[in-house]
This record gives C-alpha cells, structure tokens and sequence, in this order.
C-alpha cells in the first residue's frame, strides 16, 4: 500500500495541520467505525492544538475508501509516544439527543430534518449529501430519551435503508455529507476466493439470527382495541423451520407504520443467514474492491456445507472492514442477505 494522507481540522473545518504515520481504520455499514494512530510526545507537544480533542480527521490512501472522523478518548500516552483514537463521523449523532417532536414521512425525509436537529445545537459539519427520498411513509417519535445516533438506527431498520457519512474537502474546509440510501448493497463482478486473496479465520463461519415467520405487529395506542395491528407470515420458511411467532412493538399507531415494521421485521428474520469473518490479502487490486455494502462471489474450501459437500460460494454482502497497515491485511465480516 502507498503512503496515507492525513489531514487534520479544526472544529470549524478548516485544516490545520497533517501527519505522517501508520492509520488503522474500521469502516461499518450503518454504524460509526474508529481509527487508532501513534505520534511522538515531541510532535504532540510541538503542535498541540493540531491533536485537540474533536478535531476532525481525513485519511485518504490509495485503493480503500476514505475515512473521516474525529479525535476522542481514549488517548494512551507512554514510552515517548502518544495513541490517539478517532471515531467516524457517523458517531457526532450521538452527541447530539433528540428533541420532543414526531415526524411523518419517509425514511429519507425524516433524516433530513434529524440532520437539522443535530445542528441546531450547534454546528456538526453535517449536511445532507445523496438522500434517497421515496419508499412507504412512516411516524417516527423523537425526545430527548434518546441520542440522534439511536432514532437513525432505529428508522434505517424500520425502513431496510442504510446510511453513512462522507467527507467533502475543498479548498481547504471539510464538509461532513450524510447519505440515505435506498440499499447501500451493490453487486460486483469480482470473487473472495480462500487460497487466492482470502484466508480463513479462528471460528470464521457462523449460521446467525434467531428465525421468526409470523410477526404480529402492534401499534402505540393508549388502549389495545385501538392500536393497529398488522400480521405477516412466510409459508417457506413455516415449512422449512416450524412455526415461530412473535409479537413486534412499533412506536406508531399510523397503518403503514405499523406493516412496514411488520415486513421489514420478517423479511431479515425468516431465515437464518450465513456470517463470514476473514482475512483479505491486497492480490490483483483486492482492496480497490473492497467497499461496504459491495457483493462479491465468496468461495470457501473448508468450512459449511452446501450439495452434501464441504465448502460453499455465495453473494454475501461487506458490512465490515477493518485495515491493519503494519500487516497489509483488511479483515473483513461478510453476510449473507
């Protein structure tokens, strides 16, 4: 891999200052990821202000995504040196809570104004960047109970759409863009083979998720004659595992609220789903490949069983990456969807 670019900014984003050093970075899908870095005490005492708690920070590097985010504890000083942690930029919205409020719209509308919330506290850096706006119309209630970073991840479940944030830089000032996506999910013609440019982990396969396929959704009415409800079920799946029914509380009394819940709840539950954990080697430009919600073909020689036989090849889906600059590695969580 080349050199890292690693720009630093102030709370303002404007950029302030730079740094040569080893970046270990974690990207998640739908969740905020961390970086960890080490700097002398000279280079630290030398330009303090540049290592400030919440100052931002851009790693760009050759053939992986970039990674932006924002210095916090914990910070390790020891033996000269200084260990700083970042966490991305995903995380700002749990530092901000929610307001008394209920919105009504789409999963992407709603995040529009939970943009402004964040804001009106105070500048994030955040403003909205690729929002997509269709889909079912929902309820969704706010307060201040909850950090911002919940209700996203409470409304991109309810509404199967992902999320993240992204840096725009120009000109010297950082832009923080948060995006809504119909599906972050983007199919590649490229495989993960073991052997080749994939190598299998300690434990690597796992079957996930606790089956349910009837799910009897209800509504937040004050009394259960009057809360909707909405019952959804998959007869594959009964065949397949048995009978498994649930019960799921939504923080709505709208009808559409309530079955959109309803389906979502069913569709990532009626089957259980193949979880992968390897080790990926940068062979023919692999990294270049490497992106979250990305489907490549996985090949595995060694481990489930498919046709009676040992092994597998399946599309499953990046939902995380995490690089280790000093071993040339990015290990990665792959499911199966």
């Amino acid at each position: 891999m080349g050199e890292c670019e690693a720009i630093f900014f102030d709370k303002r984003g404007f950029a302030i200052g730079d740094l040569v050093a080893t970046f270990d970075r974690r990207w998640n899908k739908n969740a905020y990821g961390e970086a960890k870095f080490v700097a002398t005490q000279s280079d630290v005492a030398a330009r303090a202000g540049q290592f400030e708690s919440g100052n931002f920070l851009l790693l760009r590097e050759a053939d992986l995504p970039d990674w932006v985010g924002y210095l916090d504890t914990p910070e390790s000083w020891g033996a000269g040196k200084v260990t700083f942690t970042a966490f991305s930029a995903e995380r700002l919205f749990d530092q901000r809570p929610g307001v008394v409020d209920k919105l009504y719209g789409t999963g992407g509308s709603i995040f529009e104004r939970v943009i402004e919330m964040a804001n009106d506290l105070g500048d994030t850096l955040i403003r909205p960047g690729e929002i997509f706006a269709g889909g079912n119309s929902r309820e969704e209630s706010f307060s201040p109970a909850n950090q911002l970073y919940k209700d996203i991840d409470r409304i991109a479940r309810r509404s199967r759409n992902d999320w993240d944030v992204t840096p725009s830089y120009t000109n010297g000032k950082l832009v923080l863009e948060a995006n809504w996506y119909e599906r972050k999910r983007k199919r590649i013609p490229f495989a993960l083979t073991e052997g080749y440019n994939m190598e299998l982990k300690e434990n690597t396969l796992e079957y996930e998720g606790r089956v349910w396929n009837y799910v009897v959704a209800y509504g937040n009415a004050s009394t259960w004659s009057s809360r909707v409800t909405h019952e959804v079920w998959d007869d594959e799946s009964i065949k397949k595992h048995g009978l498994r029914v649930t019960g799921l509380a939504v923080q709505s009394n709208e009808e559409a609220t309530v079955q959109a819940a309803a389906e979502a709840h069913l569709a990532i539950n009626k089957e259980r789903r193949r979880k992968l954990d390897v080790s990926v080697t940068d062979v023919d430009g692999t990294f270049r490949q490497l992106r979250i919600g990305h489907v490549p073909d996985v090949e595995v020689m060694q481990q489930g069983i498919e046709n009676g036989e040992v092994g597998f090849t399946a599309e499953m889906e990046i939902i995380e990456m995490i690089y280790d600059h000093a071993a040339g590695k990015i290990d990665v969580t792959l499911k199966e969807y």
